[in-house]
């Protein structure tokens, strides 16, 4: 029989131990801004998963609230610049048919996940009348997989960047660099735990909505609905003001690691590709028409892109569709560079001047036929 007293040096042990890592984590905590233990687990980094639920929500909340009648629906689906570039209540206001739009922005940009949040939207009853999907031209580029790249945000300190930073007196780096200390551990035992953990919450998520759909109860059941699903609020991150130049700097290291540079990244019969093409088929058959708009960006990303990342989607396009192409509007070069609050993500005065553009360079666009009333 299991004498518990032999487990009482070891249980009073555990017990001290945890209370000190606690009142350490506390103390770090205080100065430092942020709970060390946070990065000790692989939640902090849940792109996929979290980008589904607030897109689910969107989703849920439309289906709760029927349009008027007469009142066409329009669906964005896009990057995070679309939450950052794009208002959907003022987006074609002018209109003379009543139009409202669905906003389903998410994270990274990497088309594959645009066509999985576009899907929540597929599976649903909501007759919209176009689709306006909004890209970024590395969106396309095959080696970018953000998230889902298993060497992509697993982080590790670099000890001569975190004092260069300091002795810079760059504040804000070296804070990132130094919550990275606390990854690196963990990391190099097990550098696949960010992608494991979204994976998982991402099939538990897939699942729930393939539950809902089976007893009959609809996506909206799989997620809490939005109280209104036309608006969309602009991001705690694109309150900051305009970034430094360090920060532009990692930026642009960030789209260079994602292949957004590279030439080689482009080609017809891309992953990146077959997915843009397989999401258009899927709203063709809908019967609702698509419009593509690049979304803008500051002039030393578009000096860095190259032309292939343009004529290849072009190309894909007409190989594929042929006069059915979808439009594509580029309004790269629409915004100036004061707009930008960092390297592709519009500040409140660059998203009500690019609204106001893209209402005007989207109404020839519109389909003239009302599918949304009854």
């Amino acid at each position: 029989m299991l004498d518990y007293r032999r487990l009482q040096g070891t249980l009073v042990t555990l017990a001290v131990l945890s209370i000190v890592l606690c009142l350490c984590s506390r103390l770090v905590s205080g100065p430092i801004g942020f709970a060390p233990r946070t990065f000790l687990g692989s939640d902090w980094l849940l792109y996929t998963s979290v980008c589904y639920d607030k897109a689910g929500t969107q989703v849920s909340g439309a289906l709760r609230r029927p349009l008027p009648a007469g009142t066409r629906l329009g669906v964005l689906i896009g990057p995070s610049t679309l939450e950052c570039d794009v208002d959907p209540t003022a987006l074609c206001a002018d209109s003379p048919a009543p139009l409202r739009w669905l906003s389903v922005p998410g994270r990274g940009g990497a088309i594959a996940d645009l066509e999985r949040m576009a899907d929540l939207w597929l599976r649903t009853s909501l007759p919209s009348d176009v689709l306006v999907l909004t890209i970024n031209p590395g969106s396309l580029a095959e080696t970018d997989r953000y998230a889902r790249d298993p060497q992509e945000d697993d982080l590790f300190v670099k000890p001569k960047k975190l004092i260069a930073h300091l002795v810079a007196r760059q504040w804000g780096v070296a804070s990132g660099d130094f919550k990275r200390l606390f990854l690196t551990g963990p990391n190099w035992i097990f550098p696949y735990r960010f992608r494991v953990n979204d994976r998982i919450k991402y099939e538990t998520l897939m699942a729930r909505i393939a539950l809902c759909d089976f007893v009959g109860s609809g996506v909206y059941a799989a997620f809490p609905p939005t109280k209104n699903p036309w608006v969309v609020e602009r991001p705690a991150y694109a309150q900051i003001p305009h970034i430094a130049e360090v920060a532009y700097a990692t930026h642009l290291a960030n789209f260079r690691r994602r292949g957004w540079f590279d030439a080689e990244s482009y080609y017809l019969d891309s992953e990146s590709t077959q997915i843009l093409i397989r999401l258009i088929k899927k709203v063709y058959a809908r019967k609702t028409s698509v419009v593509i708009v690049v979304l803008p960006e500051s002039s030393r990303i578009h000096k860095m892109i190259p032309r292939e990342a343009e004529t290849m989607m072009r190309a894909t396009l007409e190989q594929a569709f042929g006069r059915e192409a979808p439009p594509v509007l580029d309004l790269r070069k629409s915004m100036d560079d004061d707009l930008f609050f960092d390297t592709i993500h519009l500040d409140a005065e660059g998203q009500r001047k690019f609204t106001s553009l893209l209402s005007r360079e989207l109404a020839p666009h519109l389909p003239a036929k009302n599918r949304s009333s009854p």
